[in-house]
């Protein structure tokens, strides 16, 4: 499953993904980007919020940021979506943190550009792939992922699998 041209499932079947919360993503602030990191918000209940540099995966509290059902909009809301706004997550929407053990993930940083309409759209830097290298750990800034040499390091989200540091895309297993 896509989110996006930034964040994708390689393996997400119930046996391997863990979806934990059915909480809100923040009401206001910037929006947070499917695949992100996340934690529940200690200081408004129901909430989520990004995760802080170094958060340390754990089901149910710190995961992957998904809204499942984002892609459909309310009465209210007109139906035109792309691949940059389905990347985004709604404020004040239902979520869920993603985590599990085996599940299979891929990354790719994506370039802004001009849309035909005039649209501009922003880069996304979903990970720092400088210093990443295959059987890595994959870890949290605060804002993208980044290399954590080992991967059974309390901080890794998972295992750097496969690496086209070229493209900018990267797959990796997650530990947790």
């Amino acid at each position: 499953m896509q989110y996006g041209k930034q964040f994708g499932w390689r393996v997400s079947d119930e046996t391997k993904r863990s979806a934990n919360g059915r909480v809100k993503s923040p009401t206001s602030g910037n929006a947070i980007i499917m695949g992100q990191a996340v934690e529940l918000d200690p200081t408004s209940a129901g909430y989520l919020k990004l995760a802080p540099s170094g958060a340390k995966p754990l089901t149910g509290y710190c995961g992957l940021f998904l809204q499942d059902e984002q892609m459909f909009p309310d009465i209210w809301s007109s139906y035109w979506q792309d691949s940059y706004s389905i990347a985004l997550g709604k404020f004040n929407k239902l979520s869920v943190i993603a985590n599990g053990p085996g599940a299979h993930v891929w990354y790719k940083n994506i370039t802004g550009s001009t849309r035909s309409d005039g649209r501009v759209i922003p880069s996304f830097t979903m990970f720092d792939s400088t210093s990443l290298d295959i059987g890595h750990g994959f870890g949290w800034d605060g804002s993208k992922f980044v290399n954590v040499t080992d991967p059974t390091d309390d901080a890794s989200f998972g295992t750097v699998v496969y690496l086209d540091a070229g493209n900018e895309y990267v797959e990796v297993m997650l530990t947790h």
